[in-house]
């Protein structure tokens, strides 16, 4: 059907067909050479691991890749959902990561090397959005190069340390509080993050969001937000904080109920 066209042209379909489906991407990349790269792209435009087994087999990649730099040069949001713990093994750098499993709970940790740490930092110094625990943040941030303009994190905890650089370019942050068992603070700081202007939290209960609410609004205020995004999951949970943003009549405050993320790339 593509004979007659000219090569340019059928990269334009390919691409736009790639875009609008990632599932017909996965299935174009397999066509041929020229196709999979001109998917590629696509299919590293967001990476989202969801398993620490997903995440072992994606460090393990970053090692295995020569290239690896060239390869994930698309990629613009890495998002890191499994639970992780960093190892600190020194002469055991070879040691790409190893999987931990809680004997209370059976969750499964993810411990990463220095080495898979520094591979993460120069791997992607262009990446726009990026979400994870924090221990993985706290370990990024002291590198210039990683700068994302979107965060998402469990906890605000340790913020203060991170890079001037990395805390100068976010735009848009997201704490989850409902991952973990992290508290809400009782004070947020948010001047020491002077390009911020959206801001979103995720509140796991009625008890939690209202002890917050106050904390939220008195930092919106401080920091001259542009928006801050609420997020209850639970419907009576909701009711309750949706009533008490109301009443406070603070507009830019709006409280959604669901759980969605940062993810918005």
């Amino acid at each position: 059907m593509f004979d007659n066209l000219p090569v340019e042209l059928v990269r334009e379909v390919v691409e736009h067909a790639a875009a609008a489906d990632r599932h017909d991407a996965c299935a174009l990349a397999l066509v041929s050479r020229a196709v999979h790269a001109w998917t590629l792209p696509v299919l590293l435009s967001r990476v989202s691991l969801r398993t620490v087994a997903q995440a072992a087999r994606f460090i393990a990649l970053l090692h295995a890749r020569a290239d690896a730099e060239s390869y994930f040069r698309h990629t613009r949001a890495l998002r890191v959902a499994c639970p992780l713990s960093l190892g600190w093994f020194r002469g055991a750098e070879h040691a790409l990561e190893y999987n931990v499993e809680d004997a209370t709970t059976g969750e499964k940790s993810l411990y990463l090397t220095i080495d898979s740490i520094e591979t993460l930092a120069r791997v992607f110094p262009t990446l726009q959005h990026f979400a994870a625990p924090r221990l993985l943040l706290d370990a990024l941030a002291p590198f210039a190069s990683f700068c994302p303009r979107a965060l998402g994190v469990d906890s605000m905890t340790g913020a203060a340390f991170w890079a001037p650089t990395l805390r100068a370019s976010v735009v848009r942050l997201h704490i989850d509080l409902a991952q973990g068992s992290h508290k809400p603070q009782t004070e947020y700081d948010f001047a020491r993050f002077p390009a911020l202007t959206h801001l979103e939290m995720t509140l796991p209960t009625t008890k939690v969001s209202l002890k917050a609410i106050s904390s939220i609004i008195a930092a919106a205020r401080k920091a001259k937000l542009a928006s801050v995004t609420v997020h209850v999951p639970r419907k009576e949970h909701f009711e309750v904080v949706d009533k008490t943003v109301k009443a406070l009549k603070v507009p830019r405050i709006s409280v959604v109920r669901g759980n969605a993320t940062v993810d918005a790339y």
